[in-house]
């Protein structure tokens, strides 16, 4: 098979490596809750339902009695696109999916509070079929590129948590989540020669499976001077307990005398956690801070903002650098029975911005989103309906090897249904 041929297979084998990580390129994939989600996830400073243990444990000592939340993600699309990769052609990823995305209960000890939540902070499903022609008119150049590809990519915490009082003022808690994380690959290249000359092809069916346990303690705060005002403070470190994986690699190709041949011959990667320093298992152990205000002007409305920062951290395959994120959120009660809820909000990327003549670098794509809710309230019970968009433009590197940058546009849209009852 020719030499450029074999190239161009090992630079389409890079979509594989940045799409299997392009759930770990973002914090908030995700919006989680049923007041956070359409105050976009402003709400460390608040956290008075379930989905406190995930934003801030201190808050839940404010929730209602025997209180439980259920959020179903009705409805997510994320489209992510390299402009001009090959032949003048983009190429494209889609994934959908639809998947509950938050259950939690708190009940009341005392004057103490304790909860347990299941949250997926992240679910990403790829099935998909492309096929880039006319790439090349030359003789025994590569005209066709045809790729089938699935990935399923999910993230899953659950766990207790536990809130008190310190002080009139201030409240104290914490919840330790266990992680799961689980990734399934399969992805299938078939590259054809111009069919006016040999007509010879390149195949490689390459699948991957990564496994992931962990732990994600969290410890919050809440202060409020007034009871207009309210300042929360969450601190957390994930950490990895055990992982493993498999990548298996099949490779089969025609020479110009139509025999077959296989390049390269079979590769099978199965490996440990502890083994697998290369292989990108462990979840990096980077400090995650959040810092929220709200001001309750009156009974009817709040104003509420946060800021979230995220370490760097070092983790083999990938170090994630330290990252900022942004949101504002507002609550107004229109009738006593009708909330509406609005929020924007930054997601922006932890990997370093793409630099000129340098290969292999990872996708960089800061986000900007809003959101919108309308909640219909009666004493002891909620329904909500939200919407989530978030678009960015960044850079990328689609072929592994080379120095080529394309222009990278993320959007990502949810549709959120969220259910509350006080038991």
């Amino acid at each position: 098979m020719k030499t450029h041929l074999i190239i161009l297979l090992a630079a389409a084998s890079c979509f594989v490596r940045n799409a299997a990580l392009a759930d770990d390129f973002h914090y908030k994939n995700i919006l989680i809750g049923e007041r956070a989600s359409g105050m976009g996830g402003a709400f460390s400073a608040i956290s008075d339902d379930p989905s406190g243990l995930y934003h801030n444990p201190a808050g839940i000592v404010f929730s209602q009695e025997n209180y439980f939340s259920l959020s179903a993600n009705a409805f997510s699309t994320t489209t992510e696109t390299y402009t001009n990769v090959a032949g003048g052609q983009n190429y494209t990823y889609k994934s959908q999916s639809l998947v509950p995305v938050f259950f939690g209960m708190t009940q009341s000890l005392g004057k103490h509070k304790y909860g347990f939540a299941v949250i997926v902070p992240n679910s990403e499903l790829n099935d998909q079929e492309d096929t880039l022609t006319n790439l090349s008119q030359a003789n025994g150049a590569v005209n066709t590129f045809r790729r089938r590809f699935f990935k399923q990519d999910m993230t899953y915490l659950a766990g207790p948590g536990f809130a008190t009082e310190l002080s009139k003022k201030v409240t104290i808690g914490i919840s330790i989540f266990g992680v799961f994380k689980t990734l399934k690959a399969i992805d299938h290249q078939l590259m054809l020669d111009n069919p006016l000359s040999t007509g010879t092809y390149f195949e490689q069916y390459t699948t991957q499976t990564k496994t992931t346990y962990g732990l994600l303690p969290k410890l919050g705060l809440q202060f409020m001077p007034t009871p207009r005002i309210s300042v929360g403070l969450t601190a957390a470190v994930p950490y990895t307990l055990s992982g493993s994986g498999k990548v298996t690699t099949l490779k089969s190709a025609e020479d110009a005398s139509g025999n077959l041949v296989t390049p390269n011959g079979t590769f099978t990667n199965d490996k440990t956690l502890s083994e697998a320093a290369d292989q990108g298992y462990k979840i990096p152990g980077a400090l995650q801070l959040s810092l929220g205000t709200a001001l309750f002007f009156s009974k009817t409305y709040l104003l509420t903002g946060q800021v979230d920062y995220f370490g760097s951290a070092s983790s083999p395959g990938f170090n994630p650098q330290s990252t900022l994120n942004l949101s504002l959120g507002q609550e107004v009660y229109l009738s006593d029975v009708f909330a509406l809820r609005s929020g924007v909000f930054t997601n922006n990327a932890n990997t370093p911005a793409v630099v000129v003549g340098r290969t292999n670098q990872l996708t960089h794509v800061n986000q900007l989103g809003g959101t919108l809710a309308g909640a219909l309230c009666k004493p002891g019970s909620s329904l909500t309906l939200g919407l989530s968009y978030a678009a960015g433009t960044g850079q990328g590197q689609a072929l592994s090897g080379s120095t080529a940058i394309q222009d990278v546009s993320l959007k990502t849209f949810a549709v959120y249904l969220t259910g509350s009852y006080q038991l």
